[in-house]
Formats: C-alpha cells, sequence, structure tokens
C-alpha cells in the first residue's frame, strides 16, 4: 500500500523512497547533479541562435523545447500567434501524430491539425527531448565531483599513531600540533628504557592523490558531451600526437548530428514562417558556424 500523500515535494519523495530501497550511490536527486544539469543545459541551449517574434519568451522557448521535445506553434484569437506546450491526438498510416491537443488554463479546447493549422517544432526526428542525454552526462560528472571532494578530504589524513594511554595521546596532540603550526623545533620527554615507542602509520598520499586524474576526466567527460551538441572540441585522447586527418574526423563527428537537428528545425520554422507570417528561425550560435562552411539560412518550402 502506498502511504505517501499528496502534495509531496521531490525531498519528501527521495526521502520516502530513500528509505524503502536505500543505495549507497545517489545521482538524481542531488544537488550536485542539479549544479551540472542546468549547466550543461545551458551550454547545450548555446549552440544554436534563435530568431523569435519579439513578444515570445525566449527562454521559456528554449527550456520547454530542450527539455519536452517538441513545441505546437498555433494562432489564437485571443493572443495571436503563440507557441505552446501540447500533447498528441490521432496517428495516421505511417503512425505520425495528425493533431495536438493544448492543455492552457487561459485556453479553452484547443485542438488543431498538425501542418493545416498548426506547425510542431521538435528538437529530435523523433520527438524526444534531449534531456535525458544531460542527465547522463550530468550525473557522471557529479560522481566525478564527488569523487574529488572525497579523495581531497581523505588527503588530510597523512599521520596514524598508536599510544598505550589517553595521556599520552594527550602528549601526541600536542606534539603534533607543534610539528604541523611549523616550528623549527621541538622537545618532548625521552620514554624510559625498556618502554614501547609509539607506533606510527603515514598513508602514501602522493600514490592515493587521483584529483589530477578526476579532473582530465571530467574533461574528457565534457568533451563527449561537446560531440553530442555540435560543440567544437578536440580528441584529448591524442594531445600532442593528433595529425590533421583526426581532427578532420572529430569534427565530422561533432556536426554531423547537431546538422541534422538544425537542418531540420529550420524546416519546421520555414512551415511556420509560410503559415503564420511571424519571423522564426534558427541558425549556428556565434562561434559554432565552424562546424559547417555553409547555413541553410531561410529555407522556404
Amino acid at each position: 500500500m502506498n502511504n505517501m500523500q499528496l502534495p509531496m515535494d521531490f525531498y519528501s519523495e527521495n526521502w520516502y523512497y530513500g528509505n524503502k530501497n536505500p543505495s549507497m550511490v545517489h545521482t538524481q536527486h542531488s544537488e550536485i547533479v542539479n549544479f551540472y544539469r542546468q549547466y550543461l543545459l545551458q551550454k547545450a541551449m548555446s549552440v544554436y541562435k534563435w530568431t523569435l517574434p519579439k513578444e515570445w519568451p525566449e527562454n521559456m522557448f528554449k527550456y520547454w523545447l530542450y527539455c519536452n521535445g517538441y513545441l505546437g506553434i498555433l494562432y489564437t484569437p485571443e493572443y495571436g500567434t503563440i507557441y505552446q506546450l501540447c500533447s498528441f491526438i490521432g496517428y495516421n498510416i505511417f503512425y505520425l501524430p495528425t493533431h495536438i491537443i493544448v492543455n492552457n488554463q487561459q485556453l479553452r479546447n484547443v485542438t488543431r491539425k498538425i501542418d493545416s493549422d498548426c506547425v510542431i517544432i521538435k528538437m529530435q526526428p523523433n520527438y524526444r527531448p534531449v534531456i535525458d542525454i544531460i542527465n547522463d552526462y550530468a550525473e557522471e560528472l557529479a560522481l566525478c565531483r564527488i569523487s574529488i571532494d572525497v579523495n581531497l578530504i581523505n588527503t588530510r589524513v597523512a599521520h596514524v599513531f598508536s599510544v598505550d594511554n589517553k595521556k599520552e595521546a594527550e602528549k601526541m596532540k600536542k606534539l603534533y600540533d607543534e610539528v604541523s603550526s611549523g616550528n623549527p623545533a621541538v622537545f618532548y620527554k625521552e620514554q624510559h628504557a625498556g618502554d614501547r615507542k609509539w607506533d606510527y602509520f603515514s598513508q602514501n598520499i602522493k600514490q592515493n592523490y587521483i584529483v589530477t586524474d578526476l579532473l582530465s576526466d571530467m574533461r574528457k567527460i565534457e568533451n563527449r558531451f561537446n560531440t553530442e551538441f555540435g560543440i567544437p572540441n578536440s580528441n584529448l585522447e591524442k594531445k600532442e600526437r593528433m595529425i590533421v586527418d583526426e581532427v578532420n574526423e572529430n569534427n565530422a563527428e561533432t556536426r554531423s548530428r547537431a546538422k541534422m537537428w538544425l537542418e531540420d528545425m529550420q524546416a519546421q520554422c520555414a512551415k511556420a514562417r509560410k503559415m503564420f507570417g511571424i519571423n522564426l528561425d534558427v541558425n549556428w550560435a556565434e562561434g559554432m558556424a565552424q562546424n559547417e562552411n555553409y547555413s541553410l539560412g531561410n529555407v522556404e518550402l
């Protein structure tokens, strides 16, 4: 029986399921994953430059498109031509959606036929959002970051001493405080002959220090993310041994998927311009054009 009562925020939900299904590794509901999710999402948004009607909020347009996967462009008597989140109803012989329905408290009973009195702007050909790709890389970066923090903390534990009693422990604390404070000379009373000396253990900090490797791995993960979304980057694995053909191969891999998305979205924008006469277009953002030597420009159907 489910004992959860609405309303529940995600902190309460996480606590509930965490007690029922505890795990040693938490990623999706952690703040560090949220941090990298926002960072990568905004980085992905920077690939394309959108031209929108001045009445349209650009931030919501991008967030809805990237996180929902698609938007409906339609005309309403109350608000003119607008974009809206929507759902699909009806499918044709190829199982492609034929109509959209908009559920907005400011609008009532809004149903439109796709490519007849509305246009779908979609991020991927399968209508899927890209937030799942972003989540995957955000979790990887978060795990690396957590490992860095843990490793940095562990490097602070350098010495362990074994003593016989509390009095010896207090003496050892004072001695260590003086040494660690930088005193050039520290003096203590020598133990009596036959007494056991302090047992001393020192871990090999340099051998256990992996922060540098983790930072390099984070850069590689982000480079893979850049390749996914068409952001120019170089193959870090090769470094100075990289040759021209390998650079060109990486550039081709980087622009192939992003170019496909761009072509599809530009074609959809052209439909919207023709249907509604609005100023809607998308192209490479500044600095991203090096991915492709040409621009599709204003595609007309």
